[in-house]
């Protein structure tokens, strides 16, 4: 069985994360009503097509963390 994917909250902090082999998919979606949807399945939660501003998948090893307190989306480096 492959390892899950990461997801964690922490104060204003949440992010999301591959393990470093990268097994099992986690794709990810950005709305323009700041909304981030991350998770193994594309499209579990369906979204008006015109809302979304951005479509994405991490590799392994990469993570995406939002600060709540902004709202701002960083990205892993590679």
């Amino acid at each position: 069985m492959a390892p899950p994917p990461i997801a964690a909250v922490a104060g204003k902090w949440a992010l999301v994360g591959m393990d470093r082999n990268g097994l099992r998919p986690m794709r990810y979606v950005r709305t323009s009503t700041d909304l981030l949807i991350a998770g193994s399945e594309a499209g579990m939660v369906p979204q008006d097509e015109g809302k979304i501003v951005e479509k994405g998948r991490l590799g392994p090893g990469e993570m995406l963390a939002v600060d709540m307190d902004q709202p701002a989306l960083y990205k892993d480096a590679s």
